[in-house]
C-alpha cells in the first residue's frame, strides 16, 4: 500500500496577517523543483534525469481524512479542532500553497480530481495556486465550473528561457497563457502570481508586457512579491541567479537585505519601487493589484492579497489580523482592538459573538496569539505594516495610519545580516 500525507489540511502562522491561512494540499512534495521554491529545500539547485526519480517521494493526500473533516464541521461536530471551526465558518482555502495539485502524479492518484467534487459538495470557496495545465482538462474544467473555485496561475515571465533556466520542471510560458485564457473564458475568477519578482532582472523590467498578456488572456487580478531568498537553500539561491547570471546575495547585499526567519528579505523602499508602477499598470489594463509583500499588503487594491475579497461566496475570509486592522485605520486614522473584533464575521453564524471565542479554545488562542502581537508590537504585529504606527489611548494599544511613511522611500537602511 503506497504511503498518504497524513496532515494535509491546517491553520498556518500566516493568520497574523492573511485573510486565506487555511491550506490544503494534495501532495507531499513536488516534481516541479522550481530552484526558487521556499517548499523545495531538499532540491534546490538539482536537477534530476527523470519523472520518476522526481516523483519517488512524493506522497498523496488521504482524501478521506479530509472528507470526514468536512462532513464533521458541517454536522456541528467540531469540538475544539481548528480545521472543523474553520470549515464551518466557511473560511476559504488556500490549496496549494506548499505543492502543487496538478503536477504529473496527479494522474496516478486523481487526489486534486477528488478534492474538487468534495468542494463542489459543499460549494466551499477554495483558492487554487498552480502552474500546472492538468485543470484544462475536460474532466478538472467541468468540475472547477461547479466549484465555487478562485485560481491564481503563477507567471514571472514571458521568456521562456528564463522559465527553464527558474523552473526546469513546470509547464511553459505558452501552456500557461492558454491555461490562463481557457479558465477565463470558462467563467472562472482567474489570478496571476508575479511571485516571486526578482528585481533588477529581467522579470521586473518586462513586468509591464507581462501585464498586458495577462490582462488580453483575461486574467483580474496581479499578485506581486518580492523574492525571499531562503538561506536554508543556498542551491536553490544559486541555481536562481544562474538563470540570470548574477548572483543574489550580492545583490541583496547590495540593496542592504535583512535576514527574517531564515530568509532574505529586500529593504521596503525597493519594493515600494516597483510596487507603485506595477499596481498602476494593473488599473491601466482593467485589472487589481495585489500587494504580498511584507511591509506593504495595505498597499493592494483588496484586503486579501490573492484578490478574493470581492467574490461571491469569500466573505467570510480571516478578518481577525493586521490588513484588516489597516483598512480600518486608513478609513478612520486609528484602529483599536474592539473596532477588529467587531469586522470579525459580522453577517455570520457566529458573528461577533465573544463567548464563541470564550469556549472554543483552539481558535481562541489565535485570537490570544494576535493579541498578545498587538499589545507588543514588532513582527508579525500591525506595527509590521509600513503604514501602521504603534501608540496608546485610553490606557489600550492602538494602531495609527501614516500617509507617507519614510520607510518607503530610499535612504531608510538597516545593517545587513547575512
Amino acid at each position: 500500500m503506497d504511503k498518504i500525507y497524513t496532515n494535509p489540511l491546517g491553520v498556518t502562522s500566516q493568520f497574523y496577517f492573511c485573510g486565506v491561512p487555511f491550506r490544503l494540499d494534495s501532495y507531499q512534495g513536488c516534481s516541479h523543483r522550481c530552484h526558487y521554491c521556499f517548499a523545495n529545500k531538499a532540491f534546490g539547485g538539482i536537477r534530476s534525469s527523470g519523472i520518476a526519480d522526481r516523483e519517488a517521494e512524493i506522497l498523496p493526500a488521504d482524501v478521506e481524512s479530509i472528507r470526514q473533516d468536512f462532513e464533521k464541521a458541517f454536522s456541528g461536530d467540531i469540538g475544539i479542532d481548528l480545521r472543523r471551526q474553520f470549515l464551518q465558518r466557511r473560511i476559504p482555502i488556500h490549496w496549494g500553497g506548499m505543492s502543487e495539485p496538478f503536477q504529473p502524479i496527479e494522474l496516478k492518484y486523481k487526489v486534486s480530481l477528488k478534492l474538487l467534487d468534495l468542494f463542489t459538495k459543499y460549494q466551499y470557496p477554495v483558492v487554487c495556486s498552480t502552474k500546472g495545465v492538468l485543470l484544462a482538462r475536460p474532466e478538472y474544467l467541468c468540475r472547477a465550473i461547479d466549484a465555487n473555485l478562485a485560481v491564481q496561475v503563477t507567471l514571472l515571465t514571458l521568456d521562456d528561457r528564463i522559465r527553464q533556466g527558474l523552473e526546469p520542471y513546470a509547464s511553459t510560458v505558452e501552456e500557461r497563457l492558454a491555461l490562463i485564457e481557457t479558465l477565463s473564458n470558462a467563467g472562472l475568477w482567474v489570478a496571476v502570481r508575479l511571485q516571486p519578482l526578482i528585481v533588477d532582472t529581467a522579470i521586473e523590467r518586462d513586468a509591464n508586457k507581462l501585464i498586458d498578456e495577462v490582462a488580453n488572456r483575461g486574467a483580474k487580478h496581479l499578485i506581486v512579491e518580492a523574492y525571499k531568498p531562503p538561506l536554508d537553500n543556498k542551491g536553490g539561491i544559486r541555481a536562481t541567479g544562474d538563470a540570470f547570471g548574477i548572483s543574489i546575495l550580492h545583490l541583496y547585499q547590495r540593496y542592504c537585505g535583512t535576514s527574517y526567519r531564515r530568509e532574505i528579505e529586500l529593504p521596503t523602499w525597493r519594493k515600494y519601487q516597483y510596487l507603485v508602477p506595477l499596481r498602476e499598470k494593473c488599473h491601466q489594463v482593467g485589472m487589481t493589484y495585489g500587494a504580498a509583500d511584507n511591509q506593504l499588503h495595505e498597499e493592494g487594491d483588496t484586503i486579501c492579497c490573492c484578490g478574493i475579497d470581492n467574490l461571491q461566496g469569500f466573505e467570510n475570509f480571516w478578518r481577525y489580523q493586521s490588513v484588516q486592522a489597516a483598512s480600518i485605520a486608513k478609513k478612520k486614522g486609528v484602529v483599536a482592538m474592539s473596532d477588529l473584533q467587531k469586522e470579525w464575521c459580522p453577517t455570520g453564524r457566529f458573528g461577533a459573538n465573544e463567548n464563541w471565542w470564550r469556549d472554543h479554545g483552539d481558535d481562541h488562542s489565535l485570537k490570544g496569539y494576535f493579541g498578545w502581537k498587538w499589545r507588543e508590537g514588532g513582527p508579525d504585529s500591525p506595527e509590521d505594516l509600513a503604514h501602521l504606527e504603534r501608540s496608546w489611548e485610553n490606557n489600550e494599544v492602538v494602531y495609527r495610519w501614516v500617509n507617507n511613511p519614510s520607510v518607503l522611500h530610499r535612504g531608510i537602511v538597516q545593517s545587513t545580516m547575512f
